[in-house]
């Protein structure tokens, strides 16, 4: 008897806990025309007309009602404009589980987009010899930017990086050749990882920097054209939204 009321009670508790999912802040999209009615948040029908949602429209589910779900259309993430057929973000409708099974899929949260920004590295790790300096880098930046989640409140940035770098040289690294320290500017492609939260932007990124063709002490800065490592700050200036 006990094993039976246990059984009953996880066959009430699973079908509730996979409703519950279906709710939490998942995006949807009609992959066909869909008939559905306008109504109130708790799910009651309040006007006759049935309403056709076109494909493509994105929507969420607000509330599970029996064998209805209650959405709400949100205008972030149509492709196709519903708006313009007399659908409002603001408003209620009802859809059947059937309809939400066959007519709709979970909509792919993560969108790319083509982001242009600046980026400032201000410490580099060199290897071959180990060493760390403070050598600033400042420069443009453009790459892809895949958001995480449907708030857009986190994202990763894949970014490639033109930048100009002060080297500082020293004895050390130029074999003898300069007694004291000196600051020359060098040009420092990058690429790199950015996470962005919120509106703070920071990553890891690896480079090269070039000393000027010009100066000749560019043949005994051992550092010349090889990779270093370092932790990066991003800015976005400009965002082009990559469209399927």
């Amino acid at each position: 008897m006990k094993y039976w009321y246990i059984l009953s009670s996880l066959c009430f508790i699973v079908p509730s806990l996979s409703a519950q999912q279906l709710l939490q802040n998942k995006v949807y999209e009609f992959v066909v025309e869909c008939p559905i009615y306008k109504c109130n948040i708790l799910g009651k029908q309040i006007d006759t007309t049935m309403y056709i949602a076109p494909p493509e429209s994105r929507f969420m589910v607000v509330d599970l009602r029996g064998d209805f779900y209650v959405i709400r259309f949100i205008i972030n993430y149509h492709k196709n404009n519903a708006l313009a057929s007399g659908f409002s973000t603001l408003s209620y409708y009802t859809i059947t589980r059937p309809q939400l099974d066959f007519k709709a899929r979970t909509f792919k949260q993560s969108q790319f987009d083509f982001v242009v920004g600046s980026i400032i590295t201000p410490i580099k790790l060199r290897f071959n010899p180990f060493d760390f300096s403070k050598d600033l880098t400042i420069g443009s930046s453009f790459g892809i930017k895949q958001t995480l989640d449907i708030n857009k409140q986190l994202a990763f940035h894949y970014i490639i990086g033109f930048g100009v770098s002060t080297a500082a040289l020293d004895s050390a690294s130029t074999k003898g050749k300069i007694i004291r320290t000196i600051d020359l500017l060098a040009f420092s492609p990058s690429a790199g990882l950015l996470l962005e939260a919120g509106n703070a932007q920071i990553g890891i990124f690896t480079g090269l920097d070039f000393l000027s063709n010009t100066n000749l002490i560019r043949y005994e800065w051992i550092y010349q054209g090889k990779l270093w490592l370092s932790f990066g700050i991003g800015y976005s200036l400009l965002t082009f939204n990559m469209k399927r």
